[in-house]
């Protein structure tokens, strides 16, 4: 409720499997603050301060419906944030599932059509010449770190994982070429 203090999060997600799991960690990490699954974003009355689209547009034919309808539940001077792979098809392998491909001109564009205002869409990560999941320099597929990730992640502390990775993929840099593209806009209240 809005002035209360008190958080509510939603998650838009179909995968029963990934429900659960996420329906999990989320009780391990923040067990008191509520959770709410929904399938579908059309069937949500209610707005947002703020609305999370990661890895998401890539997935989809049309993403500027989904990012037309995400800015529609926010509230007046409501965050939008959205991060994508930047055009991942120059430094992976394969990049099954994605259906497009972004430019932070193009994501700046999409929150513009959906009358949101541009705060930022910026490119942060590593250099794509440099990414460590380009076969070329470390002769892994974007799987096999992934396969990485998860060995490590039962071995090692989290935070230490977590700061390994950070690290490797210059996650916190801004970097014109950098391997993401994050952008963030604000619906403006209507004179």
């Amino acid at each position: 409720a809005e002035g209360s203090g008190i958080l509510k999060y939603t998650c838009i997600e179909k995968d029963p499997e990934i429900k659960k799991a996420l329906d999990y960690t989320w009780a391990m990490k923040f067990g008191n603050i509520p959770l709410r699954f929904e399938e579908d974003i059309s069937g949500i009355g209610e707005s947002f301060d703020c609305i999370v689209l990661s890895h998401v547009v890539e997935h989809v034919y049309n993403p500027g419906d989904i990012i037309r309808q995400a800015a529609g539940k926010l509230r007046d001077k409501g965050i939008i944030f959205i991060d994508v792979p930047h055009q991942d098809y120059k430094f992976k392998e394969d990049v099954f599932p994605h259906v497009l491909f972004f430019t932070p001109d193009v994501l700046g564009k999409l929150l513009k059509d959906a009358a949101v205002k541009v705060i930022s869409a910026e490119c942060f990560g590593n250099d794509m010449d440099n990414s460590p999941i380009k076969p070329q320099l470390f002769g892994m597929s974007a799987d096999n770190v992934t396969k990485l990730i998860t060995k490590l992640s039962a071995i090692a502390p989290k935070n230490i994982v977590l700061g390994y990775f950070s690290y490797i993929f210059r996650m916190a840099e801004q970097n014109q070429k950098g391997i993401w593209i994050r952008a963030i806009g604000q619906k403006i209240p209507l004179a």
